[in-house]
Parts: structure tokens; C-alpha cells; sequence
């Protein structure tokens, strides 16, 4: 009330100096569960009628930590239109308009509040602009023995204001192993079957979060996709997608069908390649059950599992998840 109370004593000073009308703008924007939006960007344009004196005026303001802004404002001529607006969470512009004329006094007080999608990562009150992928997949051509490259695919979408987005990434090996970074490096001293996970968590400049998870067991023998070629030890690189030097087939896709799926349903598939055998195994990498042409889901739990298919293009994976 007090910074409210200042602002109008600023308009009343502006008054005794100017013909022109006084406004006393205050708002608030506040994400749809009704918490506060900071560092949002509020522009506010005043337009003379045509016909009549002054030219357009265009501020903007940036809400304080409370969500809040306000401030007087010298109208440029005796009658016109004010728009106040900002962005939605979808980058949409949102806006209230005021008319003014001689008819409405030459101090008026106009309230302007916006009301945004819900901040956060929870996906509650309207969700939020930000989601996260977590992926990555093998490197079908492997050139080096011992050295094995994942393609770090993970990506995030983002339909909010212009913000810039960060991400941090875990990582842990299946062997106790960890690291932390976009491409990090790993050492195996056994070949063998190990569940790898990646866990991203992104950011946005103006406050929006989310996380995922992907896991997927790579196998390293000497008959296997990945191949073990009689070395002692071998190592793990994640690369960037441009690293790649050649492409041996279409991208492989897997489609699981249902997926949500409740619990004892029979799962099938479709890929673009021929499918010679599934495994589903947990989050820990351990295989539950095979199929060559559908899975029965009977007597496994509610949550997340991986379906891998083998096929002749090497192995592709999709999460599938069950429910109560």
C-alpha cells in the first residue's frame, strides 16, 4: 500500500505540470495456481486518437519478485488508448486495453492483472512449456575394438517466452560407475551385459523445470551388435550426434502397443525393421521375460519397464509403462 500510496503522490506532482492526463498503472502476473511470476517482461503502449496532439509512447516493465509492476504515467495527448500486455506461457501475447478522454478526469488509477500458465515441473494448473526427453542410442558403426559410442539424443521442447534453456546431466554405468556432463567417458574392464541410464534435469532462464530419465542395457560379447574384439577392457564414449561419420540404415523405430498398458495386458509391436526377439526388463536391467511375437504382462508390478527388440538392424528400445 505504501509503494502505491508514492505512485500517486508522483501523479498528482505530474498533474501541476502537464494538461495532459495522469494514469497510475499497477498489476500483477501470477501463474495459475496464483504464484508469482518474476522477471516477467510487460510492455505498455499509449496511442493518441488520431486527430488529436502527441505521439505514442511505449514503455516496458519487468515484474518484481512478487510479480508486481507499476508506475504513473504522462498520457501523450488528451485522448487515446492504452495497451498493456506480455506473453503466455505458449509465447502468445496477452494484452488490456484502457481508453481515455477528457470525459474520464486527468487522473485515473487502472489495475491490470495477468494471469500465466502454472510454473515448475509438476505439470499441475495448466502445466508447463518446458519438457524434457531423455534418450540415447547405440552407434551401429563401430570402427575402434573397445571403443563403443552412444549418441546422446536427449532434447527438450519449450513453447514459453524467448528464455534461454540449460541442462545438466547424470550418468551411471551399470557397473557403479558414474559421471556427470553431456559427453562423458567411461571404462569397462569386463565385457558383459551393463544397464546404463542417463538422468537429464533442464532449466529455463525465467524458471521453468523438468526432468527425465532414459536406461537401456548394452551388451558387449564377442557375437553381439556391440562387439567385444578380444581386448582387455574396453571404454564407453557418448558423442554428439555430429560426430557421426556414416549412417548404415533408417533411423529404427519401435512402437509398442499399448503402452500405458495395465497390467496383465499382452503387448505387440511395429517397427521399420524385422523383429526377431523382445526382452522387458526393469529399470535395474534385468531381463523379466522374452517373446518373438507378443509379451504377457501377468503378475508384474505397476511401473516402468524397457522393451528391447533385436533386430537385423540392431537392437531398438521404447519405455512402456504399466499401470494399476
Amino acid at each position: 500500500m505504501k509503494h502505491l500510496y508514492s505512485l500517486f503522490l508522483v501523479a498528482c506532482g505530474l498533474l501541476v505540470h502537464a494538461q495532459t492526463p495522469i494514469a497510475v498503472l499497477m498489476g500483477s502476473v501470477t501463474d495459475s495456481s496464483g504464484a508469482p511470476v518474476a522477471n516477467q517482461l510487460v510492455t505498455v503502449t499509449a496511442t493518441p486518437t488520431p486527430g488529436t496532439a502527441g505521439s505514442t509512447l511505449s514503455l516496458t516493465y519487468t515484474t518484481s519478485a512478487s510479480g508486481f509492476f507499476g508506475d504513473s504515467l504522462q498520457l501523450p495527448s488528451i485522448m487515446g488508448t492504452v495497451v498493456v500486455s506480455t506473453l503466455n506461457c505458449n509465447g502468445l501475447p496477452i494484452s488490456s486495453t484502457f481508453n481515455y478522454s477528457p470525459n474520464t478526469g486527468f487522473v485515473m488509477t487502472w489495475t491490470c492483472n495477468f494471469v500465466l500458465c502454472s510454473a515448475g515441473g509438476g505439470g499441475g494448473g495448466g502445466g508447463t512449456p518446458l519438457t524434457c526427453n531423455a534418450l540415447f542410442v547405440p552407434d551401429s558403426n563401430q570402427v575402434n575394438p573397445g571403443l563403443v559410442h552412444l549418441v546422446n539424443a536427449c532434447s527438450t521442447t519449450y513453447s514459453g517466452p524467448a528464455a534461454t534453456t540449460t541442462t545438466a546431466y547424470a550418468w551411471s554405468f551399470g557397473d557403479g560407475g558414474t559421471a556427470t556432463g553431456a559427453y562423458p567417458s567411461h571404462f569397462y574392464s569386463a565385457p558383459g551385459t551393463y544397464g546404463v541410464c542417463v538422468t537429464m534435469a533442464s532449466t529455463t532462464s525465467n524458471g521453468f523445470t523438468c526432468t527425465d530419465t532414459y536406461c537401456d542395457s548394452i551388451t558387449i560379447d564377442s557375437t553381439g551388435f556391440l562387439v567385444f574384439k578380444n581386448q582387455a577392457g574396453w571404454t564407453l564414449q557418448v558423442i554428439d550426434a555430429s560426430q557421426l561419420t556414416s549412417i548404415e540404415y533408417p533411423e529404427l523405430a519401435l512402437h509398442v502397443l499399448p503402452n500405458p498398458a495395465a497390467r496383465g495386458t499382452r503387448l505387440t509391436w511395429a517397427s521399420n525393421a524385422a523383429v526377431e526377439r523382445v526382452e522387458l526388463s526393469d529399470l535395474q536391467g534385468r531381463v523379466l521375460c522374452t517373446g518373438t511375437a507378443h509379451l504377457d504382462t501377468y503378475g508384474l508390478p505397476a511401473g516402468t519397464y524397457i522393451l528391447q527388440a533385436t533386430t537385423p538392424w540392431g537392437p531398438v528400445s521404447q519405455r512402456v509403462v504399466l499401470v494399476p
